[in-house]
């Protein structure tokens, strides 16, 4: 057996782009979601959401990193959950807007 992995067009914003209102960080995803790593470059802390703007969803400090493994728990009706096709991330500042670097997202399918 041998493993294959697929990612995504990566996807970044500067962060000078970024307002205190949440704004589309690239195009929506176009496959069902594995693992999301997101990386800060930024010098301010920014707000990720991925869930379309619905909830805030994760605070990132600058320079901080996170992924989450969307495919590792079964649900309730034991099937696999992933980050649904069409997601969008979207991003903001928290209160001071970055003067440097990007926030970047990887997504593996």
């Amino acid at each position: 057996m041998s493993v294959r992995i697929k990612t995504e067009d990566f996807r970044a914003v500067a962060g000078t782009a970024l307002s205190g209102s949440l704004a589309d960080v690239g195009s929506p995803t176009s496959a069902q979601a594995r693992t999301v790593l997101a990386f800060n470059g930024c010098d301010k802390e920014v707000v990720l959401s991925w869930d379309n703007g619905v909830t805030s969803g994760f605070l990132l400090p600058a320079l901080g990193a996170f992924s989450v493994d969307c495919a590792s728990n079964k649900d309730e009706n034991d099937t696999t959950p992933f980050l649904p096709v069409g997601s969008q991330f979207k991003a903001s500042h928290n209160g001071e807007a970055p003067t440097e670097g990007n926030l970047s997202i990887t997504v593996v399918t």
